[in-house]
């Protein structure tokens, strides 16, 4: 009996409990399409509050192998509140002229808030047209493929912050990750893109006989071929091809400061390598913006002159016969040297060292009536850290030694260059086509170039 009234009382108590009516407040105020609407709203706003624009780090397709779709182009946005807005692209998809279009945007609703373009952009639609491309792939087989650049016209917005530098977007045809970056108010598209040009030259030459080096999570890269705007990265001592990746990257301005990003976030031994630096001009270094261990810079000064000069490079470093670019003793020894040649009738030239042999030449070039002669006098070189140490040893032949008599400043020249030598890069070690040697202790500096 004590069993059957617990189990009506149980039933009682349930009963009483599903008598109650009660009803939960809703979550969400409005309904789903209502929010979208809402932040659509809001992120055409924020697209608006950037009165000197954006600059969109644009890449069209996927394909990081190729030189044309696979590499990055900068175009530059300014959004207007009738929902208009002004592009300028001036780079190679456009012959590097200046490309501008005004056309209608809109953040749409579209299983998400969509940026589109939604009235045809003539910068947008060079990359999107199905059209046969002839400006970047003129000899190209497949140019009657109908699948022009295969760029998109439409993003998804991924991240919008308030106030935010950047809005992150992503290509809703292809999913690459496309990044505007806000622009100061009264920013000049053109000159903006002419200023990211002039940088790009500088510090990333098409003619570089150089690589630059990447420390990341304590360990180092090597990259090339930096002016095609996809180098190849791999790890210092390994094989570029076998071991290497290509590693698109575009350069901006922002917050006064050059920066560096590349595409694709990579990920070597379950690390993320850094995607973005910041050039430090006092420092003449890029350093990471997540983590300022991370680095690029160019090769070191010193090395780089050792190297061009080891068993068998087939270059030569010139010395510069501009007076700015050495110490006034220097300057004097040219001046004298040239003396010396035109009392026998020459005309001095340029004063190399070369290699020759297993070792070093001091490479005097002077011209007689119509002849160019060069007399060849032996050095040693060494290195260490910064430091190169040169000696001069002996004539490379008999007929230098022959002439050696006839030119005394020659003498004086070998002297003067037989010395320990800081080596410095004459701008930047971005670009080492020349160097400046100098000699703290006898306040000798003197410059020279690079030449094949």
């Amino acid at each position: 009996m004590k069993k059957i009234y617990s189990v009506v009382f149980l039933l009682a108590t349930v009963l009483s409990w599903s008598s109650c009516t009660h009803e939960e407040d809703d979550i969400f105020d409005h309904s789903a399409a209502e929010r979208l609407n809402q932040v659509s709203a809001i992120y055409t706003q924020r697209l608006c509050d950037s009165p000197g624009g954006w600059v969109m780090e644009y890449y069209p397709y996927t394909n990081n192998e190729d030189l044309v779709t696979g590499v990055g182009y900068l175009m530059m946005h300014r959004f207007h509140t009738n929902n208009a807005v002004y592009s300028l692209m001036k780079n190679k998809a456009t012959s590097l002229a200046v490309m501008s279009d005004s056309s209608a945007w809109e953040v749409i609703t579209d299983m998400g808030p969509v940026l589109t373009f939604n009235t045809y952009n003539n910068c947008l639609g060079r990359f999107s047209d199905p059209y046969d491309d002839t400006v970047l792939t003129p000899d190209k087989y497949d140019d009657e493929s109908g699948k022009g650049l295969q760029g998109d016209y439409e993003f998804v917005m991924v991240d919008v912050p308030e106030g935010g530098d950047h809005i992150m977007l992503k290509g809703k045809k292809r999913g690459i990750y496309q990044r505007l970056t806000r622009v100061p108010a009264g920013t000049d598209f053109e000159t903006y893109l002419d200023g990211i040009k002039n940088f790009n030259d500088t510090y990333f030459r098409s003619d570089a006989r150089w690589e630059y080096r990447v420390t990341d999570n304590g360990k180092t890269y090597m990259m090339d071929r930096m002016h095609t705007g996809r180098p190849r990265v791999y790890p210092e001592g390994k094989d570029s091809v076998s071991y290497g990746w290509y590693a698109p990257y575009l350069i901006t301005y922002y917050n006064n400061q050059y920066h560096l990003r590349f595409k694709d976030t990579v990920m070597v031994e379950g690390k993320q390598m850094e995607q973005e630096y910041a050039y430090d001009a006092d420092a003449d270094k890029f350093y990471g913006v997540q983590n300022k261990e991370n680095t690029i810079e160019g090769e070191v000064p010193a090395e780089f002159f050792y190297k061009n000069l080891s068993k068998g490079s087939s270059r030569r470093w010139e010395v510069s016969n501009d007076e700015a670019g050495m110490s006034e003793a220097m300057a004097q020894l040219i001046q004298n040297l040239t003396a010396d040649f035109k009392s026998l009738q020459c005309t001095f030239r340029t004063l190399s060292f070369v290699t020759k042999g297993d070792g070093v030449s001091l490479r005097v070039t002077f011209r007689q009536k119509t002849s160019n002669i060069q007399w060849n006098y032996l050095f040693s070189l060494e290195k260490e850290g910064d430091q190169v140490m040169l000696k001069y040893l002996e004539p490379a032949d008999e007929s230098s030694t022959a002439n050696l008599s006839k030119v005394p400043t020659l003498t004086d020249i070998f002297a003067t260059l037989s010395q320990t030598f800081t080596v410095e890069a004459q701008k930047t070690r971005f670009d080492l086509n020349k160097v400046v040697l100098n000699s703290a202790d006898t306040n000798i500096k003197l410059t020279l170039t690079l030449y094949n």
